[in-house]
């Protein structure tokens, strides 16, 4: 009789003691990771979209040339045509630099010259005082990763999210692009030209879809840095003949920076 007393009163605490304990929510869903195939379709609809463009920038430069602080506007019909417009506070141009596939020059109008080289690097460290190639400052700009043709970039996982790199061509070895996995977004790159590394971070992180545009760039060397605000940017395509014309002043000089160095 006792036992039988017991058994529906063992089941009865029971019951009571799992009602009372709190239940465990359950695991949270992830997203599905974005696969590396869907990222480069993103990174090819992206190039695609910025492939001509102009941009408003506020820059701050500090590098051989000192600091500068000035507003500029970028024209660029990628991969070989730029067109950069360096402005003082009070809306003076004080710089114009042209790239027009295989010619380059520097209009500074404040020394009445117009400086050429092979080199469009040479003429941007002689403004700037800071060693970017013209056309990494022209995908920089607007957060696109250059050959992104199927087979011509690889990637690997890393702990932030993944990384991209030029799998082969001159590129090669020369550019690291870090990103974000959730969401997508172009976070940083690493930079080998020439004789020297730097690194852009963008600040927020770049969106890969393709209206996206960046924030805060910095970029960071061990000799020089520069901050660029892009305070806006959106696709052109109405390109005339002297978007990209060489400079051509009356009374100014030409110096071929080459022939001085």
């Amino acid at each position: 009789m006792k036992s039988s007393h017991v058994l529906p009163i063992f089941l009865g605490l029971l019951t009571f003691a799992l009602l009372g304990c709190p239940r465990q929510p359950p695991p949270p869903v992830l997203p599905k990771p974005v696969s590396f195939q869907e990222s480069l379709q993103k990174l090819q609809a992206r190039t695609a979209y910025w492939q001509g463009y102009q941009a408003k920038l506020r820059i701050r430069a500090e590098g051989t040339k000192g600091k500068l602080r000035f507003q500029a506007i970028a024209i660029a019909n990628l991969p070989d045509q730029v067109r950069f417009e360096a402005f003082s506070l009070v809306g003076q141009t004080v710089a114009l630099f042209i790239l027009n596939k295989d010619k380059s020059s520097l209009w500074i109008p404040s020394e009445k010259v117009i400086f050429t080289s092979r080199s469009p690097e040479t003429l941007i460290e002689y403004f700037l005082g800071v060693s970017v190639s013209a056309e990494t400052l022209a995908y920089t700009l607007v957060g696109v990763v250059p050959g992104t043709q199927p087979g011509k970039l690889g990637f690997r996982p890393a702990p932030f999210g993944w990384t991209a790199f030029p799998g082969e061509g001159e590129a090669a070895g020369n550019f690291e692009w870090e990103f974000l996995d959730q969401p997508v977004a172009l976070k940083a790159v690493s930079v080998k030209e020439g004789t020297g590394n730097y690194r852009v971070e963008y600040d927020p992180p770049v969106k890969l879809d393709p209206q996206e545009t960046p924030g805060k760039i910095q970029f960071q060397s061990s000799q020089w840095h520069m901050d660029i605000n892009v305070e806006q940017a959106s696709p052109f395509t109405g390109f005339q003949i002297s978007t990209f014309a060489q400079p051509s002043q009356a009374g100014a000089r030409e110096i071929n920076l080459d022939l001085i160095k």
